[in-house]
């Protein structure tokens, strides 16, 4: 397994390039994350090369498309070992909204790390409809299977009102992805 990672200045294209070339070698998406971030724009792609792969053909093949779109990459090899299997938990939403501030990625996480809750995905936004800016925050995490999920609440709720923003948790539904 290889993980490719870019970065440049968001623009079209750079998916349909990067992964134009991933399938000529023959390689399968296994998992990605691709978003743009303020005026950047960002891959994390998880590769299954062929069972005849040139690691030097695609780096060659790769490095003129990243230089023509202005990306800045890396490729290496991941060992199959190294992939983590699905949670035995059960996979939970965690929500935030309110006024934005530092810190607030810190506390969320610091409170979701002491209680051994692994975070699978995040994304944060700062939204201005013409009033305050409103900052959303949006966490998949695995809840263990010891895991308690009201005391989960009561601790994000403290954390939500010494910060001023409203925080939730909830079971994962498949339909929410």
């Amino acid at each position: 397994m290889l993980i490719l990672t870019a970065v440049g200045e968001d623009r079209p294209g750079i998916v349909a390039a990067l992964t134009r070339v991933l399938y000529e070698q023959g390689c399968n998406l296994a998992d990605s994350r691709m978003t743009r971030l303020g005026p950047q724009f960002a891959i994390i792609l998880l590769i299954q090369p062929p069972r005849d792969f040139d690691r030097e053909g695609l780096w060659r093949a790769l490095e003129p498309v990243a230089e023509r779109l202005g990306l800045a990459w890396q490729l290496r090899q991941v060992s199959p070992e190294a992939i983590v299997p699905p949670p035995a938990g059960e996979p939970i939403i965690v929500t935030v909204y309110g006024a934005d501030r530092p810190g607030i990625v810190a506390e969320v996480s610091a409170v979701l790390g002491a209680r051994e809750i692994n975070i699978v995905d995040l994304k944060t936004r700062l939204a201005n409809a013409g009033g305050p800016p409103v900052y959303t925050m949006l966490i998949e995490a695995d809840l263990p299977p010891n895991g308690d999920l009201e005391e989960l609440r009561q601790a994000l709720r403290a954390v939500g009102e010494r910060l001023g923003v409203e925080i939730a948790a909830n079971p994962l539904e498949v339909a929410e992805i």
